[in-house]
């Protein structure tokens, strides 16, 4: 009903996708949508936020023109001249919709903010009088598969429970404490993401880390803070906000980051309470080589973190050994499925330019030693800031470089760059990553052929886009 009286009420769509989209780039999803439109590819989840924004956009909407034209009686003393003013303000306001949106969301704020930080500080009463050991881990990537392989490696040592998938906020964190936190639980493992300065510090507050993990600091979401010096002082509130002593795993070459961008840890908070891990290498446990052929070089450079927590919890080495060997991971996190019968590694939940690189050459490693073809679906690299704004580019460059020569690119608002880098290249488009998948299965092998997907992008970035009218310089 409500889309029928309002139109343009798709423009909400955006609201479901995540908070910081509306809040941060209202003026970015404004001018893709004046000039090239959505094509929705999920559907529209009415939220009580999204059911609150509606109704006070519609009463915006109708009701501000007609108040104003009634005004317009003190003025003009005539119904006529008053009808025609509603009329056209009316038209006016139907136009700037979106404007109304805007709006009723920033009147809303205030309302959900203090419901917000309510459940925050009854989830964190809730943490401290249940007294779990907490891991929290921060970083630019590999967040939710270190995550899950702790809770694999320690679930049958502790009673331990995991804040399930990519739930990284304040608020979210706050409403699955709320639901799922069992009160014998020994250990509780969360990860958090900061989309500015203070939400890790929020989410450290709820759940105060006894132990950290920074996994590292890369080139994703730099959009979001501007910098990576701002990366790295966002996630040095998770040791901040941990518990006095909190140990903090993190590699060689990230503690050497944090030192490049002006944050010596060691002087800041005791060279003695980190474990520094190699970012390379075999795996080890307790100093022993530890062999584990299923996991890709990604994976085991998550597993390093789990590992070291581990030794700190004291796990038995025969157990975390057998473990090992029967780690799952997460959805979209490098995982190696069979999709429409082609042996496919779906990568497809997130990149930045360094993990498209190691996956690239992580899957031209599996083709090679099959004696396949290595096909690639991609859709750029999103939320570049000025520190990595060429990374789709160079994407493209390293895809020509490496001879990739079956490509499908999903006609997203990134691809122009990607295709600016790979030049002449033959390449494929699609609408969606259903369509690009009939064109896997319409024109390839699986037989001959695999698969990386790299990645799927949500709807913020399907946008309309001419590619009949591009060039390539």
């Amino acid at each position: 009903m409500i889309k029928q009286i309002f139109p343009y009420a798709d423009f909400l769509y955006i609201l479901q996708l995540e908070e910081y989209y509306y809040d941060r780039y209202f003026k970015r999803v404004l001018k893709l949508f004046f000039r090239r439109g959505f094509m929705i590819h999920e559907k529209l989840v009415l939220t009580s936020r999204i059911q609150l924004t509606y109704i006070l956009s519609v009463i915006l909407t109708l009701y501000v023109p007609i108040i104003l034209g009634l005004l317009s009686l003190l003025v003009w003393s005539n119904w006529v001249i008053t009808g025609f003013v509603c009329l056209g303000l009316l038209i006016l306001s139907i136009v700037l919709i979106p404007t109304w949106v805007g709006i009723s969301s920033l009147m809303l704020e205030p309302f959900y903010f203090l419901i917000k930080k309510n459940l925050q500080n009854k989830a964190k009463r809730l943490v401290n009088e249940t007294g779990t050991k907490n891991i929290m881990i921060v970083g630019s990537y590999g967040k939710t598969t270190t995550k899950n392989f702790i809770q694999q490696l320690i679930q049958y040592n502790y009673k331990s429970q995991m804040v399930a998938g990519n739930i990284n906020t304040p608020t979210g964190i706050a409403v699955w404490l709320m639901k799922n936190l069992n009160r014998n639980t020994d250990v509780l493992i969360a990860e958090t993401d900061g989309y500015k300065l203070g939400e890790i510090a929020d989410c450290c507050k709820i759940i105060s880390p006894d132990f950290v993990i920074i996994t590292a600091i890369g080139d994703q979401h730099l959009e979001r803070l501007g910098s990576k010096k701002r990366l790295a002082e966002t996630l040095l509130e998770a040791i901040r906000y941990s518990k006095k002593d909190a140990p903090i795993i993190l590699t060689k070459k990230t503690q050497e980051d944090f030192l490049s961008l002006g944050f010596d840890l060691f002087k800041m908070y005791g060279e003695d309470r980190f474990h520094m891990l190699k970012d390379s290498g075999d795996l080890e446990y307790d100093n022993e080589k530890i062999e584990v052929e299923s996991l890709s070089e990604i994976n085991k450079y998550n597993a390093r973190f789990a590992l070291k927590l581990c030794e700190l919890l004291k796990i038995p080495s025969e157990y975390v050994k057998d473990e090992m060997n029967k780690l799952k991971l997460p959805e979209r996190r490098s995982q190696e499925i069979i999709k429409n019968g082609f042996a496919t590694l779906d990568n497809s939940y997130n990149i930045s330019f360094d993990t498209a690189k190691a996956g690239v050459l992580e899957a031209m490693k599996r083709a090679n030693a099959e004696g396949k073809e290595l096909i690639i679906i991609a859709g750029g690299i999103p939320e570049l800031g000025k520190e990595n704004r060429t990374a789709n580019e160079d994407y493209g460059r390293f895809l020509a470089e490496n001879k990739i020569s079956n490509i499908i690119l999903l006609k997203t608002n990134l691809v122009l760059e990607i295709q600016k880098g790979l030049g002449s290249s033959q390449i494929k488009y699609a609408d969606s990553m259903s369509n690009a998948w009939e064109i896997i299965t319409d024109e390839f092998s699986p037989d001959k052929h695999i698969v990386l997907m790299q990645p799927e992008l949500n709807d913020l970035y399907y946008a309309d886009t001419n590619f009949s009218t591009m060039s390539v310089e």
